[in-house]
């Protein structure tokens, strides 16, 4: 009896160490198995703004940008700017040939000295004019006329005046002038060129903005 029940002992010690190899073995297996399970790199999500560019067909300009003509025929006698150079407001930029345009100056001036001084002459008939007819020695009739003849001679006082300012601002246009600061375009003519009225000189473009 003793020995059956040393025997089962030794079955039943048995069957554990063997569940127990086994239960090492898988625990080995499987830690082996973790072990060689890939791995993937890991990386923090980071916020940015992010710039989208897209291309387009555009054509930037100044904001101000005028063409400068000439506002008289004549000769181009002088360039005093170069292309592309900047020029403030008032800077001249060329000069046409202004013989012609004096002329006219003084030829209007003369017209104008000449109206002045027949209104002067006429101014002094009235005033004689007005003595005889207080003394009942001419009509007022003739003070009339004379009154008459000193309005119209002070219509051509006021006509060659205002023919003077004219050839005043027709000699001042031999001038060109920058109507703005800016920076020039190119200058298409040269010095000694024939002008007609409304010819094209260059442009100006102010580029502080565009």
């Amino acid at each position: 009896m003793n020995t059956k029940t040393n025997l089962s002992y030794k079955l039943t010690g048995y069957g554990l160490l063997f569940c127990t190899f086994i239960g090492c073995v898988g625990s080995a297996e499987h830690a082996q198995n973790r072990q060689s399970d890939p791995t993937a790199p890991v990386t923090e999500v980071t916020i940015l703004d992010t710039t989208i560019y897209q291309a387009y067909v555009a054509n930037i300009q100044a904001l101000k940008n005028v063409e400068i003509r000439t506002r008289l025929t004549g000769f181009l006698e002088k360039i005093y700017v170069d292309e592309g150079a900047y020029v403030k407001a008032g800077q001249p930029l060329f000069k046409l040939n202004d013989m012609e345009y004096l002329s006219n100056v003084a030829r209007s001036e003369a017209v104008l000295e000449n109206a002045i001084a027949d209104g002067k002459t006429i101014a002094l008939e009235v005033d004689r004019t007005k003595l005889l007819v207080d003394k009942n020695i001419v009509s007022e009739t003739d003070l009339e006329v004379a009154q008459a003849k000193l309005s119209a001679a002070e219509s051509r006082i006021n006509e060659a005046r205002s023919m003077l300012d004219f050839a005043k601002m027709q000699l001042s246009y031999t001038t060109v002038r920058a109507p703005f600061t800016g920076r020039i375009d190119r200058i298409p003519l040269k010095e000694g060129s024939l002008l007609d009225e409304g010819t094209l000189l260059t442009s100006i473009s102010d580029l502080s903005q565009v």
